[in-house]
């Protein structure tokens, strides 16, 4: 079983989830709820669940707030699945997409649910959150700062941390993307390229030639 903590201030959005987890996702256990970041600090902290579900905005604070004080007490030992609006700010998004941290929009749709919370569970062995969390608190902190990092989903739930100048193309094989380094490395991520392509392209020197292949410009 998965213990897991649903953090959200919308008492009808908590019910929703609730019955979505209890029909649909029998793996997980729900060990506590909370509404505001205080609260849920109190939870993960004396609960230490395995997955924790985490609405963006809380109250008058966010998540981001919750996950600053946990990390900074190397407190983060759980997956997170950030639940949103579909009103939350782009760069947010963008921020939990490099990092590699799994979201699913509200109204909540329950393919997404199910696939988000298998994917969880796969990832729970490889016990890399601080890592993510690490690059998801960067992106937000220095939106526009260069020497980035990406973080790439790699088979059986490795995820690997890459600068984003390091990269020299990506290249479309199917549903998997190639990611060739100017090491001469080669990484092979489990999304396609169109995602990537929609990530790089928008704030680095990154072009799509053709349907399979991305190019950073700088080389």
């Amino acid at each position: 079983m998965i213990k897991a903590l649903l953090v959200e201030d919308t008492p009808d959005n908590r019910e929703t989830l609730k019955k979505l987890l209890s029909a649909h996702c029998p793996q997980v256990e729900l060990a506590g709820e909370a509404e505001n970041v205080e609260q849920a600090y109190q939870l993960i902290t004396s609960t230490e669940p395995d997955l924790v579900f985490l609405d963006i905005q809380l109250d008058r604070e966010t998540s981001f707030d919750l996950l600053e004080r946990l990390y900074a007490e190397d407190a983060i030992r759980f997956e997170i699945i950030f639940v949103t609006g579909h009103g939350s700010l782009e760069n947010v998004t963008r921020a939990i997409e490099f990092s590699a941290l799994d979201f699913i929009n509200k109204p909540i749709e329950t393919e997404k649910l199910t696939k988000a919370v298998e994917k969880a569970a796969r990832r729970l062995e490889s016990r890399q959150y601080n890592r993510q969390i690490e690059l998801l608190l960067e992106h937000l902190r220095r939106p526009n700062a260069k020497g980035r990092r990406i973080a790439f989903h790699l088979l059986k739930g490795i995820v690997e941390f890459v600068p984003v100048d390091d990269i020299v193309r990506c290249e479309a094989d199917g549903v998997v993307t190639h990611i060739h380094l100017k090491d001469g490395a080669k990484l092979t991520a489990m999304k396609n390229l169109g995602y990537y392509s929609r990530l790089l392209t928008a704030d680095y020197p990154f072009f799509q030639i053709s349907n399979d292949a991305l190019v950073n410009l700088d080389y």
